[in-house]
């Protein structure tokens, strides 16, 4: 059964997780795939598919976190309490994103991260997938790689 999804976890007591079928229907034709996962997901995403962008939203700060999950008003004290411990273990991971959006508002939020995935797909090594998909061929074409970074180099 696991092997039906791309992620899974076990998240404040209840199991999430990603069929896997429809996303790799979507990345097979060339479409983007905007999922909304934990970390734990996270991981395994970025495992499986190197080239997956990772794009934590952060809170604009702990007690902001902490007051608009209240203002929910859909947990029990215990819940809350134990959202509250889990949510800085899950920002500690932060570090192994690739982008940060701070949540400011959902506007602002939205806007960045739209931008980011703008930017990405004009990247050169994601730019040459879809040349290729919209039919352009030209000579060199295939030739086109992503920059290999310094490390890579050296």
């Amino acid at each position: 059964e696991k092997d039906l999804f791309l992620e899974w976890a076990l998240v404040h007591g209840n199991y999430y997780g990603t069929p896997k079928g429809p996303i790799e229907e979507r990345l097979e034709k060339g479409i983007d795939v905007l999922l909304i996962i934990d970390i734990q997901g996270g991981i395994q995403v970025k495992n499986i598919f190197p080239e997956a962008l990772l794009i934590f939203l952060l809170p604009p700060s702990m007690g902001e976190l902490q007051q608009r999950i209240s203002d929910r008003g859909t947990e029990t004290i215990e819940t809350l309490r134990s959202r509250f411990a889990n949510a800085e273990h899950e920002i500690s991971y932060a570090r192994y994103y690739d982008f940060w959006v701070i949540n400011r508002s959902l506007d602002e939020a939205v806007s960045q991260v739209r931008s980011i995935i703008v930017g990405d797909r004009c990247r050169v090594g994601r730019a040459h997938s879809r040349f290729k998909q919209l039919g352009y061929d030209w000579p060199g074409l295939e030739s086109l790689e992503e920059p290999k970074s310094e490390k890579e180099t050296t």
